[in-house]
């Protein structure tokens, strides 16, 4: 047997400490251990027990980095952005800065166990030059979507103008025309010479891996693999084909309750609520949101997060009168199992790209309430596009301070789980379909990931041949 074929490709994994980036990547992780791949996940001490469950059921090698709390002015235990202190948004930077210094840190290991390749976060920019200077490829993980991702490039490229309505039209040659209002516009654009380097970064690499399918955004994906100067590559939804419908914690001991309170309910009757695991509503909000699930008259599972007292927010007595109809969940929830419940009927979310393919993989309907970043546009995408979501707000106010009364929430809520959500049913379990074939053996997704895998196997044989040539030159 030649040394090639005796030599196991090795990948390093390295996430952006935010859970909708490092959970996806713990996935896509555990895809490639599946395929024989040795595959290990640099991470760092308080982000580990989180990301486990993703890892366990495959042979992915963890590896721990200090994280520089400290350093940057974090709190201890602080290493990952559900964790910064109040307000978030202050501390961002902190954490963009400590996750720079584990630079010197990820090289050493780089060095020391010599990986074939480097697939990291595309906010990581800075690791296209390292993984260059160690020369090893570097692939970048983005986890949001293809139609997200081809707004960007196209507003960083061409602009955007200003219609009479007062809408910006993006320009750029995309599949459809699309207009934002200048609400949708995700903050980062304020800060375009750190946006251009990320791009710049992504240049320098081999090429993008998406959490997508091509069933999903087809005109998309053949948009971004015909404009873009690197290859693309759409291998999800990662967390089905990772795990499956029951996710990371069927086994948890909450998470069989949930079951069971599920299991007590009929087919597509409760409603699911859910805003991620970083955005938290002030208090004002989050008694409008508990007022209109009451009235909406709907069973509902309701996962939320809050930095306020509950009797600030709690509407009195609710719970007792919603009795068995509804449950609350503080904290963490399976979300992967509560969607994939034949109880579940719908989902009010905030259109993070992680959630809305997990309610596509599971085919479920949405009531989309973007807040922030790349929420906008995914929001835009499963509304407008594949018409399998209604929208909870018909204009942009969150972001500019706005509540939504109870009556919002209620009608809502009542558009998903009723009549007027019933194309946008039929809809999603069409791409539910879609999404459980594209992971399976004959799927594209999974012919995806065959043919990246067998790439990178053939890139680092070459890199091999390349270095042995370089030790034993043929003499002439």
């Amino acid at each position: 047997m030649s040394s090639e074929a005796r030599h196991q490709l090795h990948v390093f994994f390295f996430p952006y400490p935010a859970p909708g980036h490092m959970l996806p990547l713990a996935h896509v992780a555990a895809l490639f251990a599946g395929r024989g791949i040795r595959a290990t996940f640099v991470t760092t001490p308080a982000n580990a027990p989180l990301l486990r469950p993703a890892l366990d059921h495959q042979p992915v090698r963890i590896l721990l980095l200090p994280f520089p709390s400290a350093e940057v002015g974090l709190p201890p235990g602080c290493e990952n952005t559900a964790s910064l202190p109040h307000p978030r948004t202050r501390h961002f930077g902190a954490m963009v800065e400590a996750v720079a210094a584990l630079r010197d840190p990820l090289a050493a290991l780089i060095r020391t166990h010599r990986p074939d390749c480097l697939i990291s976060d595309y906010v990581c920019g800075w690791t296209a030059d390292l993984a260059c200077s160690l020369g090893i490829p570097r692939l970048v993980f983005n986890p949001t979507s293809l139609f997200s991702t081809a707004i960007w490039d196209a507003i960083l490229s061409r602009g955007a103008h200003r219609d009479d309505a007062g809408l910006l039209v993006v320009e750029g040659g995309l599949p459809h025309r699309v207009e934002l209002t200048p609400a949708e516009v995700p903050r980062a654009f304020d800060y375009p010479a750190e946006i251009n380097a990320i791009k710049e970064s992504e240049n320098r690499s081999y090429g993008t891996i998406y959490n997508s399918f091509y069933e999903l955004e087809p005109l998309y994906v053949d948009f971004l693999k015909e404009s873009r100067a690197t290859k693309v590559w759409c291998i999800g939804p990662v967390a089905f084909a990772s795990r499956g419908a029951a996710g990371d914690d069927l086994d948890n001991e909450q998470g069989e309750l949930i079951k069971k309170w599920l299991d007590s309910k009929t087919p597509d009757t409760v409603v699911y609520v859910c805003f991620g695991s970083e955005f938290v509503f002030k208090a004002e909000q989050l008694r409008e949101m508990a007022l209109g699930l009451e009235a909406s008259g709907h069973p509902f599972v309701w996962a939320m997060r809050s930095d306020e007292p509950e009797a600030e927010w709690m509407p009195e007595g609710l719970e007792e009168r919603i009795g068995e109809r509804g449950l609350i969940i503080r904290g963490w929830a399976p979300q992967l199992m509560i969607l994939n419940h034949p109880a579940v009927g719908g989902f009010v979310t905030h259109s993070g790209w992680n959630s809305t393919l997990e309610a596509v993989s599971a085919g479920v309907p949405m009531a989309a309430w973007p807040l922030q970043w790349d929420q906008f546009f995914n929001a835009r995408l499963v509304v407008e596009l594949l018409g399998i979501a209604v929208r909870v707000l018909d204009s942009v106010g969150q972001r500019a301070g706005e509540v939504v009364q109870w009556e919002r929430v209620r009608d809502a809520v009542e558009r998903v789980m009723g009549g007027a959500g019933r194309e946008a049913r039929r809809s999603a379990r069409e791409f539910g379909v879609m999404a459980r074939a594209a992971v399976e053996e004959a799927g594209s997704s999974y012919g995806e990931l065959s043919r990246l895998v067998e790439e990178l196997k053939q890139l680092a044989v070459q890199r091999r041949k390349e270095a042995q040539g370089a030790v034993n030159p043929t003499s002439t």
